[in-house]
């Protein structure tokens, strides 16, 4: 018996495979490209096979799933389910919204009943919208109701991410050489904050990067407990390639604040970390209703 309403989700959602299987979330791979071939993020490589291959000096560059790979995409799923809904990377750092929707005017009117949602987020912040939007789909039987509903709540995602090293944003063309070299030479690490679905710097730490994270994490208490403004439920720590002493001492920091009831942690995809560079640490919450 066919779904009524299926929720697909770009991979860069990072969600657990505990989640994406408890909700029957499909997954649209992103594309790794290295000297050795193109594979298919989370099914053939994964963040660590990443920094292993940069670490052998080889180089790597993700590139979003092709109009042709959207097309084969969403064919195979509509054969489960009567609507789906494609929840997207934004559309403002990756080109999968813009090959998604592309991927529906081929597809013409085999594809009325597919919609793509572009989350403006990235990582957790999609993941979120993508757990919001199964709430929403096991008791709502209107898709235009559930694009209504995730189109207010994704202003509600606050998504932060603190960059030990530019390097890699400055390959993939998001930050310029300036930027760069000013970093690198005064060991400042940025934090990038996703508003309207663009990465902004939202201040700079100088200096050790192991007291940067600590750092960084209080800060994020601070603004929580000053502002009473985040939902209590969860909170998330992303990280990309960092060692467990790192995440366990900014998982035991959230915990004493008492300010979440659930701190969660998720690896980021290989195409995430790609970008933002080894050792890059986000943490994601939702603001209160």
């Amino acid at each position: 018996m066919k779904k009524k309403i299926q929720i697909t989700a770009d991979c860069t959602s990072d969600l657990s495979d505990e989640l994406l299987k408890q909700y029957g979330i499909g997954t649209l791979p992103f594309n790794i490209i290295t000297e050795r071939g193109c594979f298919l993020d989370r099914e053939e490589i994964t963040a660590n096979n990443v920094f292993e291959h940069m670490s052998s000096g080889g180089s790597i560059r993700s590139e979003a799933p092709s109009v042709d790979d959207c097309i084969r995409f969403f064919t195979e799923h509509l054969e489960e389910a009567d609507n789906i809904i494609h929840i997207c990377m934004s559309s403002e750092i990756s080109r999968s919204y813009r090959n998604c929707c592309e991927a529906l005017r081929i597809m013409g009117e085999n594809a009325k009943n597919i919609r793509i949602f572009d989350s403006k987020h990235l990582s957790m912040g999609t993941g979120f919208i993508v757990l919001k939007a199964c709430s929403l789909a096991e008791c709502c039987s209107s898709p235009d109701r559930i694009i209504t509903e995730l189109t207010e709540y994704r202003s509600k995602i606050v998504t932060q991410f603190l960059i030990k090293d530019l390097e890699n944003l400055r390959r993939n063309g998001r930050v310029g050489n300036i930027t760069y070299k000013l970093c690198s030479l005064f060991s400042i690490h940025p934090v990038f904050e996703l508003r309207h679905g663009r990465m902004v710097a939202k201040k700079f730490y100088k200096g050790d990067y192991q007291n940067t994270e600590l750092r960084f994490i209080n800060s994020i208490i601070r603004k929580v407990r000053n502002s009473e403004e985040a939902d209590p439920e969860r909170v998330y720590l992303i990280h990309a390639g960092c060692l467990f002493r790192e995440m366990d001492t900014m998982h035991k920091r959230f915990e004493k604040s008492g300010l979440f009831t659930n701190v969660c942690v998720a690896e980021s995809s290989a195409a995430v970390s790609c970008n933002c560079g080894p050792h890059s640490v986000g943490v994601v919450y939702v603001k209160k209703q």
